[in-house]
């Protein structure tokens, strides 16, 4: 599992919820499965926090976002794509989980997202 993308940029959607012009980083996160089995991705949750104390940063869904779901074949790889909100004086202290079933933590990713 690696992250393969991290994007800056400021929300843009509409909706409930939504606040135009807050800070918005977008991550890629590709799974490879290295087994010959299927790899069930379908509970996987993924969550963001930030700073100290850690607080918890807003999941976005504005157009692009791609939730890692399905299933993935032996040998290949799958690529989800989220974003949140984090103040950006906090973007070099972040923790990014994923998590496959609640149960099983699958990675954590620690440090900066500048």
């Amino acid at each position: 599992m690696k992250i393969v993308a991290i994007k800056q940029t400021v929300t843009s959607g509409k909706g409930p919820g939504v606040f135009v012009g807050s800070p918005l980083t977008q991550l890629d996160v590709e799974v490879t499965n290295d087994s010959s089995a299927d790899l069930v991705l379908d509970q996987v949750v993924v969550s963001m926090v930030y700073g100290s104390p850690q607080r918890l940063a807003a999941a976005v869904y504005e157009d692009g976002a791609v939730d890692l779901g399905g299933a993935v074949a032996g040998g290949k790889s799958k690529t989800g794509r989220y974003m949140f909100s984090v103040p950006t004086a906090q973007l070099s202290r972040v923790s990014l989980n994923v998590d496959f079933d609640g149960k099983h933590a699958a990675a954590t990713f620690k440090g900066s997202v500048r």
